[in-house]
Order: C-alpha cells, then sequence, then structure tokens
C-alpha cells in the first residue's frame, strides 16, 4: 500500500497494515464487549447505592468515567416500579443496536484473516511479511476467542482451602483454631486421593 504527496511516495508492505488492522479489531470488539456490559449490569448494579439526591448515572458522565451512563435508564427508588417496562425495551433496543455493530466487525475481520491467510501460504513472499501476516491471523482468532470465552459462564469452586486457612483460621477468636484437626486430616486424604489417581 503506498501514499503519494507531493511527488513523494512512502509505502508499506499490506501484512504490516493488515497486522495493525487486526490489533485494532482487537481493541475495537474489547471496547464493545466494555459497552454491552455496562449496558447489561447497569440497571442491576447501578440501584444498589441508594443515596438521597445522588445519580449515579449522572456521576459517571461528569467524572467521564462512562460515556453512555446517561443513555441507560435507572429506576434508583425501590419503592415503586414503572408502570410499563419502559427502561427494560430502552436497555434492550441498546444492547441490540450495540450487537450489530458486530457484523461489520467480523466482515471486517473475516477480510484480514483470508487476506492475510493468503500472504502466509505464498511461498514467494519475504518471511517477514509471512511473520507479521501470521500475527495478524493469530490476533484475529485471539479477538473471536477473546468474545466467545468473555460471554461464556466461568465455571467454578468453592476454594476450600483458601475459606479454611486464609479467612476461618485468621478470624477465629480461639488459638488453634478448633477444626484444625478435621482440616489436617481432610488435607491428607486430599493429598493421598490425588497421589493415588496420578498412579
Amino acid at each position: 500500500m503506498s501514499v503519494t504527496i507531493g511527488g513523494v511516495t512512502a509505502s508499506i508492505s499490506t501484512a504490516f497494515v493488515t497486522l495493525y488492522g487486526s490489533i485494532a479489531l482487537f481493541f475495537i470488539a474489547m471496547a464493545l464487549q466494555h459497552h454491552a456490559i455496562i449496558v447489561a449490569m447497569k440497571s442491576r448494579l447501578g440501584t444498589r447505592m441508594l443515596l438521597h439526591g445522588f445519580s449515579i448515572n449522572a456521576y459517571a458522565t461528569i467524572e467521564k468515567i462512562d460515556g453512555i451512563s446517561m443513555a441507560v435508564p435507572l429506576t434508583t427508588n425501590m419503592f415503586f416500579e414503572q408502570k410499563f417496562p419502559i427502561s427494560r425495551v430502552l436497555i434492550l433496543l441498546t444492547s441490540v443496536c450495540l450487537s450489530l455493530l458486530l457484523v461489520p466487525l467480523i466482515s471486517f475481520g473475516y477480510y484480514l484473516f483470508i487476506l492475510q491467510l493468503d500472504i502466509v501460504a505464498n511461498a514467494g513472499i519475504a518471511a517477514i511479511y509471512r511473520v507479521s501476516a501470521a500475527a495478524g491471523v493469530f490476533t484475529i482468532i485471539a479477538t473471536f476467542l477473546y468474545l466467545l470465552l468473555f460471554n461464556l459462564p466461568i465455571p467454578a469452586t468453592k476454594n476450600t482451602r483458601h475459606v479454611r486457612w486464609g479467612f476461618l483460621y485468621r478470624a477465629s477468636l480461639i488459638f488453634p483454631h478448633p477444626n484444625i484437626k478435621k482440616w489436617l486430616s481432610d488435607a491428607e486424604s486430599d493429598r493421598f486421593f490425588k497421589q493415588k489417581t496420578k498412579r
């Protein structure tokens, strides 16, 4: 790709341009995900702090924490509810319009992906350009993996060891903790079970 200004031509390889495009795509997707979370969670989390004369939407806008704070309606008085679900409809409309932004992004990502795959597969192109294109392909794959994994529920289990030794043991007024023998026994049996399963 080249640009000519005043008879002077500056050119750069397509592989580098598409790499920067792929990186920009990743950060655009991250920003869209950020706004989607704001829209989805604002109505639930924003009503937790109820102070007279305080609006979390106005605060976020004034402090420039959130650019679309005032666009997402909140019902901050828990003693009243809306007769019509206008807030939910507005939140749904905002979410759908944000989701529609993904359509051109997916198309752009697909275009970059195919273009860079052609560069990687072409043996006649210099290695540095092929490596750059391969990095771009990786970035596009990472972008869609990021969006997918971010929106999947994260499976979690209770961290028994931390709860016992990091919290309950330190918070106990009795020393040593009354359940310490049971905890040590459980830890020993867990260690034995893990060693047995490895064999």
